[in-house]
């Protein structure tokens, strides 16, 4: 994908009474060695597939989705992202259909260090994307902002809305380490319930709260999605990270907690996409099917 195709984006109309940019945060540290050892000496994001960076690629969809303003969070080889995003025409006012700003931390060793970061630094002031710089997609993101603005009126609890691509149990692009199981409520999209799914040893059985069925009713347990990796987020979700001192990954520990716990009392969606594609290049394995 060539960044000289930038001028034929045309992002997707907010909703009219919605004047605040639209922000997202560009996570380019994976904070995990499954790459190893490729990523020795060069991130993760800036690995190729068809001769274009997989940075390219999340800017190309954050473009796509209407977003103005990126907060790219650097970690390991922090100086190579930054040279290259410098040097970038997403880094061009001239360009770049939105404003870039970078923050290097070498004391981050997971995401949830990255999230208390940006809360300490009180950047983010409104609904905002997050993702990794290694995610692919053209999934229309209209819809899905939409559908989380209005829902806030709502569920006033409502924090995270999480992407899920429909696939089934086994696919190429579905990262081992990422697999999960969803409960989800069949009319309303929340996440009831989030079980990664363990290799080692082999897990075979979920736990799930009875309360979940005696409160909701109908519920969709559903093991054929593809976790996209992209989460349409309030503002107050790294509030909630800096409260959770413990909470290191989003998905096992964030998520988790937030729909264990009975004191926060906050909310999750899912937005289940089906005929778009979006993956995150999660390990080698993903790398490969998507090359």
């Amino acid at each position: 994908m060539s960044s000289n195709n930038k001028g034929a984006l045309f992002p997707p109309k907010r909703s009219e009474d919605s004047q605040t940019p639209l922000q997202a945060i560009v996570l380019t540290d994976s904070y995990n060695s499954r790459f190893r050892p490729l990523t020795l000496e060069r991130p993760r994001c800036l690995l190729k597939i068809a001769n274009t960076p997989l940075i390219e690629y999340t800017f190309h969809f954050l473009a796509l989705a209407g977003v103005k303003d990126v907060i790219v969070f650097l970690g390991a080889h922090a100086d190579q992202v930054k040279s290259y995003i410098e040097l970038s025409e997403w880094n061009s006012d001239m360009t770049s259909p939105f404003k870039i700003r970078m923050i290097v931390s070498q004391e981050a060793l997971s995401v949830g260090d990255a999230m208390r970061a940006l809360d300490e630094r009180s950047l983010i002031t409104s609904d905002f994307l997050l993702v990794s710089g290694d995610v692919i997609g053209s999934i229309d993101m209209t819809d899905i902002l939409k559908e989380h603005e209005k829902r806030k009126q709502t569920d006033k609890n409502a924090i995270m809305t999480m992407v899920v691509r429909e696939t089934g149990s086994i696919h190429r692009t579905r990262a081992k380490n990422d697999m999960a199981v969803f409960a989800i409520h069949p009319h309303t999209g929340q996440c009831l319930h989030y079980e990664p799914i363990e290799f080692s040893p082999t897990k075979k059985r979920i736990t799930m709260n009875l309360e979940i069925f005696e409160r909701v009713g109908d519920i969709e347990v559903r093991n054929d999605l593809i976790d996209c990796q992209i989460d349409v987020c309030s503002p107050e979700v790294p509030a909630l990270f800096t409260e959770n001192f413990d909470y290191q990954e989003i998905r096992r520990d964030f998520v988790h907690g937030v729909l264990t716990s009975d004191l926060m009392g906050k909310t999750i969606y899912c937005h289940v996409v089906d005929g778009q594609y979006a993956a995150r290049i999660g390990d080698l394995a993903t790398f490969d099917a998507v090359k």
